[in-house]
């Protein structure tokens, strides 16, 4: 019981009179300030205008500025679909693809990025496209008036798809990519393939070198790697490879590593 009187005493006093009600002053002359902020806040804000109460040159500014937004959103999903592709390109490249099967495949895959797009798919996306695309008249410049319409009515779809191609082959373009010759030299350069695939044949270089080391110091090793792949075509190259990979000595491994 005593413990508990003297933890009473302890507390601390209720607050007076006095000091609640200038704490209660205080909170008026706030509220009455930020009262009065509020209600000139309310006088000047201005809310839009209803589009029936535009005038014509604020109809048009507002048709403007929206047609604005929706341009540069079609564009940077061009611009998009391109980068994707000069990357997936610049790969193929570096990989040795050449030739009419490169540019069979790059014509093919530029098709495939529009194919599914939802630009392509959906009705009012398809028509957003033949009005910001710089090539609306596409599909009929390549195929006419076949398949323009069905059912008597417009295949927005097809028409968007034919724009949005032609878009995305043309961004390909001014990156300096010709899509009838993608492994030529105004590709590579604009890729810096060149670049790389020296890279790759300085290294491909050094591997030789590990390749004659292996072979010099490992000749019955490799023999046998010949016999166990049952293939004849085995190469020192192969084997070379195939020995990096493994679990080699730390002598050797330190010495391709110096070569490589």
């Amino acid at each position: 019981m005593q413990t508990i009187i003297e933890h009473l005493a302890k507390r601390p006093s209720p607050p007076q009179k006095s000091s609640t009600k200038a704490t209660l002053q205080k909170f008026a002359t706030s509220y009455s300030r930020w009262t009065v902020k509020l209600n000139k806040l309310t006088a000047e804000y201005k809310p839009p205008k209803h589009y029936s109460e535009l005038t014509g040159d604020e109809a048009r500014e507002r048709v403007t500025e929206a047609e604005a937004v929706l341009r540069a959103e079609y564009w940077a999903d061009i611009r998009g679909l391109a980068d994707e592709i000069k990357s997936e390109l610049t790969e193929r490249l570096l990989q040795g693809e050449s030739g009419e099967p490169l540019r069979g495949w790059l014509i093919e895959r530029i098709e495939q990025s529009v194919d599914n797009h939802h630009n392509v798919i959906y009705t009012y996306a398809a028509q957003k496209v033949l009005l910001y695309s710089d090539n609306a008249g596409a599909y009929v410049e390549e195929f006419g008036d076949e398949g323009l319409a069905e059912g008597g009515d417009i295949n927005w779809n097809r028409l968007a798809w034919a724009a949005m191609r032609r878009d995305v082959g043309e961004q390909l373009n001014d990156a300096g990519i010709d899509v009838n010759d993608p492994d030529g030299d105004s590709t590579c350069d604009s890729l810096e393939i060149t670049n790389a695939i020296i890279k790759r044949l300085d290294a491909c270089d050094k591997l030789k070198d590990a390749a004659e080391l292996l072979e010099s110091t490992w000749e019955d090793d490799y023999i046998q790697a010949v016999a166990d792949s049952g293939n004849p075509d085995y190469s020192i190259l192969d084997f070379a490879a195939d020995v990096i990979h493994d679990n080699i000595t730390a002598d050797n491994r330190a010495e391709l590593a110096r070569l490589i």
